[in-house]
């Protein structure tokens, strides 16, 4: 059995050691997969720093892995023996990753995904349509098992836990040898300020109070790997503060949650619940967050503050008298699941099992229930605002993917027609434009948008000169596309 792991960050073999170690423990061709920038497929949003660290997933896309990324990667993998390719094996049994199924296009195994933490909040990024398109997905507890539901079939739902704890929860790790490490004062209590990156994080706001904190506390501080990556000036801002210690060699959170005595993190980033996993007192920093888009349950479990300069008071308080102990199990187990240090080989299991009842046909295509009739459920409009959101970053691949899924259970949807039409448009394929568009108009003859679309190829037919990059953003599609 042939299974890759697709990275583009060093968080992400944190999130995936233990499970391959299982994996290769039962015999399993088993291979972290980070290809060069020439060939990485890996995309990502980058904040607008003048705009106050605003971020939108669909501008400002960047490549997310560039020549220093990828060796570091290498070499961090090579360092502590985990088998590392330079090339997708593209015919492997399955490809595993964190993100979106459109970084897997060039494979034609079956896709997975693992979640690499859980937000507190109402709506987040991985219990939302990131999910659509893959053939299973690995959750950490039953709260997320529940929403990503709304994507895949239930049986395509693996409760797996969080195997980035598995050997800390069979005690394999020394706190005290991290406290060593780390240089703490074992005489004072130990605060984490774990921040997340772009306009959800508090940086900014809370380097007066950590500095009043690192008077009577240690002050440790693990950054975001994008706080690293896309905005270093403010961990530099941090890092000029000799009492606080800025660690960035550690990759893993696990040490610093495993060490600390309360926990000070943006209520938006995955520290958070991490740190009632860990069962840490934890304040959550919510400045750029309505209460009502966090879950109702965390109120009590944790103390939140939203003005910075009321932080060192709550601190103090929370450390002479924990109230949200109670509050804390009760999100544990709604987040996490399967606590005595099992969850990799859970995972690996899993994963094997999922495979061995798979056959793949010679197309690539799998045998599993989105041909059945619960796969229409997950058929309307999340499927075609996904692949709408695809051909607006220009990963057509993955649109083409779904549209095509769409088409199969439902053969006259125009709408998934017009956009593999804007598709061909994009890719200059003007005879199966035209064809896609013939075909709309047969069912629906007073179709808006497929007579823009074919007014606007008949034009490029007409002036025989294929559009260039800014004319063919002008095409009128479905839904809003901003123009270069």
């Amino acid at each position: 059995m042939v299974i890759d792991f697709y990275i583009y960050n060093i968080h992400e073999v944190i999130v995936w050691e233990n499970i391959w170690r299982a994996l290769v423990s039962e015999g399993v061709d088993a291979a972290f997969i980070i290809e060069p920038p020439d060939i990485n497929t890996a995309y990502g949003s980058m904040p607008v720093k003048e705009n106050g660290y605003s971020n939108q997933r669909n501008q400002n896309i960047v490549p997310l892995v560039d020549n220093m990324t990828f060796h570091a990667i290498v070499a961090y993998l090579q360092k502590n023996n985990l088998t590392c390719i330079t090339r997708g094996r593209y015919n492997a049994d399955a490809v595993i990753t964190t993100q979106g199924v459109g970084w897997l296009h060039r494979y034609k195994s079956l896709k997975m995904r693992t979640m690499y933490g859980v937000a507190a909040t109402r709506e987040s990024y991985g219990h939302g349509n990131v999910n659509i398109g893959f053939d299973c997905v690995f959750v950490h507890g039953p709260y997320s098992q529940s929403n990503i539901a709304r994507w895949l079939p239930p049986e395509n739902i693996f409760l797996s836990g969080f195997p980035k704890y598995s050997p800390y929860f069979r005690n394999e790790y020394d706190p005290k040898e991290w406290e060593t490490q780390i240089g703490i004062d074992a005489n004072r209590k130990t605060i984490a300020y774990i921040p997340t990156w772009a306009n959800n994080s508090s940086i900014d706001v809370s380097i007066s109070s950590l500095i009043d904190l690192s008077e009577k506390y240690n002050v440790i501080c693990k950054p975001h790997h994008n706080n690293i990556r896309f905005e270093y000036e403010r961990i530099n801002t941090l890092m000029e503060i000799t009492a606080i210690k800025v660690i960035q060699n550690t990759k893993s959170i696990v040490p610093f949650l495993s060490v600390s005595d309360l926990v000070i993190t943006d209520v938006r980033s995955g520290a958070f619940t991490e740190a009632f996993l860990m069962d840490r007192p934890v304040i959550g920093m919510s400045i750029n967050i309505d209460d009502s888009e966090i879950l109702p349950e965390v109120f009590s479990a944790s103390k939140l503050c939203c003005q910075s300069d009321t932080l060192v008071d709550i601190v103090d308080v929370s450390l002479e008298n924990d109230e949200y102990i109670s509050g804390r199990s009760i999100m544990r187990n709604m987040l996490f699941s399967d606590f005595n240090g099992n969850d990799d080989k859970i995972t690996a299991h899993c994963i094997m099992q999922y495979v061995n009842r798979q056959s793949v046909d010679v197309y690539g295509y799998h045998n599993v229930s989105r041909d059945s009739k619960e796969s229409v459920l997950f058929s309307g409009k999340e499927r075609l605002e996904k692949a709408e959101e695809c051909i607006t970053l220009m990963r057509f691949e993955e649109a083409k993917e779904i549209l095509t899924r769409i088409l199969e259970e439902e053969p006259n949807n125009v709408n998934a027609l017009n956009d593999l039409a804007v598709i061909d448009i994009q890719e200059g394929n003007y005879t199966g434009a035209a064809a896609r568009l013939e075909s709309i108009l047969s069912i629906d003859p007073e179709n808006e948008i497929a007579i823009e679309n074919k007014n606007y190829l008949d034009t490029i037919l007409r002036s025989s000169v294929q559009a260039n990059d800014n004319k063919r953003w002008d095409c009128f599609i479905p839904f809003n596309i901003p123009k270069k």
